[in-house]
């Protein structure tokens, strides 16, 4: 009789070793599927962060590229403004020229009609009022072409000193609105990294509260 009784113990004993083992052998296949499940999330979370740190990096070359293409273009005016002053002066040291000859000329003309003979005197005199009145003339309208010649130079000066003031408030107001762009894109970044992390510990809280929970269901099943 004793021998029937622990025949039976053995065999009860064994059965709940069988037991025990296909409950640790269920929640370990569990656990490696909920911790497969948690490297995928992390895994996208790593995948989104790497494509917004190449959109931002995208970000950084565009802006070096315009940087670039505004500092030869202010160059390139530089170089034009340079050019037209220096036609300018150009034409006017040939109007100077100019002017100069026909005075020395005048003053030539003038001497050799103080050589005429007396008889041509009378007419001399005219002529050399005719002149004079010329010379005159012709003065009031260099020194008029001259003024005038300064005031259009000084409007271009004044156009050319607005624009350049209207191109640097252009860039100023261009490059605080990349800033602002950037700013608010690093926020977001910083925003959507905190969400991720939230995410993340409370998928941890939940896989492991539900192991917790099928773990007591399991053993209370038994």
């Amino acid at each position: 009789m004793w021998r029937n009784l622990f025949a039976k113990d053995l065999l009860k004993s064994a059965a709940n070793m069988s037991l025990t083992d296909k409950v640790e052998k269920r929640l370990e296949n569990i656990k490696k599927r909920q911790e497969k499940e948690v490297q995928q999330m992390v895994t996208y979370e790593q995948k989104m962060e790497e494509i917004r740190e190449k959109n931002e990096e995208k970000m950084k070359r565009e802006k070096k590229k315009e940087e670039k293409r505004m500092r030869d273009l202010q160059q390139k005016q530089k170089q034009s403004e340079k050019e037209k002053l220096e036609k300018e002066r150009e034409k006017k040291t040939k109007e100077d020229t100019e002017a100069q000859h026909q005075k020395l000329k005048a003053k030539e003309d003038y001497e050799m009609e103080l050589k005429k003979t007396k008889e041509e005197e009378k007419k001399e005199r005219k002529r050399m009022k005719q002149t004079k009145k010329k010379e005159e003339e012709q003065r009031l309208k260099q020194e008029e072409f001259k003024r005038r010649t300064e005031e259009i130079f000084k409007e271009q000066q004044e156009t050319a000193d607005q624009k350049r003031k209207e191109l640097k408030r252009k860039d100023i107001e261009r490059q605080k609105a990349l800033e602002e762009i950037q700013k608010k894109r690093s926020i977001a970044a910083e925003n959507k990294r905190k969400e991720t992390e939230q995410r993340l510990a409370e998928t941890k809280h939940n896989v492991e509260l539900l192991l917790e929970e099928q773990k007591y269901v399991i053993v209370h099943n038994m």
